[in-house]
């Protein structure tokens, strides 16, 4: 216990933050494709100047580099509005782009205050049920931004494959949560290191 001290919530969720950008920009170029196997195929006549057969040639990863290139371009606002139309599979929408992601950002911030204030008052069962109904609340305003603003359908599959993956991510977080765990403690604490020649003399 003599090096023991309250861990600073701030601190960890920046390191978190870090890692999670740094593991971002490492599994980015690998995964950059896969954003096409739930699009449908372009042509010219959908306003973009690709014409691709297969999901996979949507994004192909060679273009990862010019994807980030253009991706800041569009944050700062930059972004020439024929490559936001005809550039990519999708239409780009640059406009404000840059609220969302301060908003984003600032929503980690609260949140990262909003759970450090629930544990230190012991609230855990209040944080659970937070962590479902996120779930379904995200679940259900995809959902809707699917049907109504992206008015894309990407087939029965799909959508049965998001529903039960939700419903397992639910079901999952209940059942753990109700399992009777030990009272978490938020310090950090490096014991004693043992003399390796004690047995020697």
């Amino acid at each position: 216990e003599m090096y023991a001290k309250p861990v600073d919530p701030d601190m960890l969720n920046m390191v978190l933050s870090l890692f999670s950008a740094i593991f971002a920009f490492v599994i980015s170029p690998f995964i950059y494709t896969l954003q096409g196997l739930a699009d449908v195929e372009s042509s010219i006549e959908d306003e973009s100047s690709l014409n691709v057969e297969s999901w996979i040639d949507q994004y192909p990863s060679r273009q990862f580099s010019q994807n980030f290139s253009d991706g800041i371009q569009c944050f700062m606002g930059t972004l020439d509005d024929t490559l936001q139309v005809r550039g990519y599979p999708e239409e780009a929408h640059c406009d404000y782009a840059y609220v969302i992601v301060l908003l984003h950002v600032f929503s980690i911030i609260v949140i990262g205050h909003a759970v450090g204030k629930i544990c230190n008052a012991g609230a855990f069962k209040i944080m659970h049920r937070g962590i479902s109904a996120g779930i379904i609340l995200s679940v259900v305003s995809l959902f809707f931004y699917q049907v109504f603003v992206d008015d894309v359908d990407y087939g029965f599959i799909p959508n049965t494959y998001h529903i039960i993956c939700s419903v397992i991510l639910v079901i999952g977080s209940e059942i753990y949560h109700r399992v009777t765990l030990e009272m978490p403690s938020f310090e950090t604490n490096f014991p004693a290191v043992q003399s390796l020649y004690d047995d020697e003399f």
